[in-house]
């Protein structure tokens, strides 16, 4: 492996939580610098040929092709295909980066983990900073105005990479450094996600605790378990929902809840809309990121918000509402290709590490954000890459 691919890899790993708290925007600019740094060694762009002609490739791209086809009836035709072309490119991008972690050799290994034991206290110091002089450095690099009103919100996501991204980063600590140092990483992130304001992410920062257990000391319990929990809440779930009308019970709980639950009471409405839309156009969807012009989503729905946002915030329901049973079809098909994937580690700690991930990921794919933002999906294959090199990380000699 060349050394400016090494180096890659290694500034990938190292500014993955700054650039989440600095500007998230600019993760998808990481992807594409480090893709081009890695496309040049030749047993990365070896690797990455050997990916195109994978079967998880494959279904990608039928994917790709589905959506090209569903942005015939979409409500704006021309841009949902341009969006189509730029989700399949930042696909290429994340296949490189994943393909390089994948063939890292021991050099890049040793590189990683000094990157991997930078990148825990970096975000720490630069997320404690920024909560205590009102996101000094957001400032700076959003350029907002001096007397902007300071908000924790507008460090959602760095909050969500920092749930997903932990679990890679912590086991690397705990192999290479020392027990004490990762559980103090995870103690001081799970503090620092209580006080930001994105509940998803401390739920998914929970449930990749839960999994971790499990799949370490329950690993075919919990494989198995995944596998039908996802295939469950893709293929089954929705159209049962559906078919069943349980949707129009979603606004009778959000009545129940206090009365300072505003934002989950909107979840219900949204779900119930959403599943409305489904029952529609079950089979062809309402067209590839159709989401923000389903007809009727602009109502207003509780304190002035739409009935429909941009997306339905669930993605398992936005892939139903635009790309119907095949589009569901597929999806699923690719998650269990990943799921095949996480039980190609090694027992316990590997394991558990991906499978934790896995779940964080998943957790606030279903209640956040929409499924076909750019940084998101770049944080997906980020994310894998940096659980690839963890796997490789052996404990240090004693």
């Amino acid at each position: 492996m060349t050394q400016p691919a090494r180096l890659a890899l290694a500034a990938i790993i190292l500014l993955l939580l700054p650039i989440g708290v600095l500007g998230p925007h600019i993760l998808v600019a990481l992807g594409i610098a480090g893709a081009l740094a890695l496309v040049i060694d030749p047993f990365v762009r070896a690797r990455f040929g050997a990916l195109l002609r994978g079967p998880l490739a494959k279904t990608l791209a039928l994917l790709f092709a589905w959506a090209a086809v569903t942005t015939i009836w979409a409500p704006h035709p021309a841009p949902s295909l341009l969006l189509v072309f730029q989700v399949a490119g930042i696909m290429v991008t994340g296949g490189l980066i994943a393909a390089g972690a994948e063939c890292a050799d021991k050099d890049a290994r040793r590189i990683a983990v000094i990157a991997f034991g930078l990148a825990a206290p970096l975000f720490l110091l630069l997320i404690g900073s920024e909560l205590l002089d009102g996101g000094f450095f957001a400032r700076l690099t959003r350029g907002w105005p001096q007397g902007f009103t300071f908000n924790p919100v507008i460090y959602d996501r760095a909050a969500a990479i920092a749930a997903i991204a932990s679990w890679p980063i912590a086991f690397v600590l705990w192999q290479r450094f020392r027990p004490r140092a990762a559980i103090l990483f995870m103690l001081l992130t799970a503090a620092f996600l209580f006080q930001l304001e994105m509940a998803a992410a401390r739920l998914a920062f929970a449930t990749g605790a839960a999994v971790f257990a499990l799949s370490y000391w329950l690993p075919r319990f919990t494989r198995r378990t995944m596998f039908a929990v996802m295939f469950i809440g893709i293929l089954i779930v929705p159209p049962v929902l559906v078919a069943s009308g349980a949707g129009h019970e979603l606004p009778l709980l959000a009545k129940d809840l206090p009365a300072d639950a505003n934002s989950i009471k909107h979840r219900f409405l949204i779900g119930q809309f959403v599943l409305t839309k489904i029952g529609e156009r079950p089979l062809t969807g309402f067209g590839f990121d159709s989401s923000r012009a389903i007809p009727g989503g602009h109502k207003p729905a509780i304190e002035g918000q739409p009935v429909l946002p941009l997306h339905p915030h669930n993605g398992i329901l936005q892939v139903w509402l635009e790309l119907g049973l095949p589009g569901a079809i597929i999806a699923a098909v690719i998650v269990m290709f990943v799921l095949r994937r996480l039980s190609a580690f090694e027992p316990r700690g590997p394991t558990a590490m991906a499978s934790a991930t896995f779940a964080a990921f998943v957790t606030i794919a279903v209640i956040s954000f929409g499924i076909w933002q750019n940084w998101w999906l770049m944080l997906a294959w980020i994310a894998a890459a940096l659980t690839v090199l963890a796997a490789k990380t052996r404990p240090k000699p004693t």
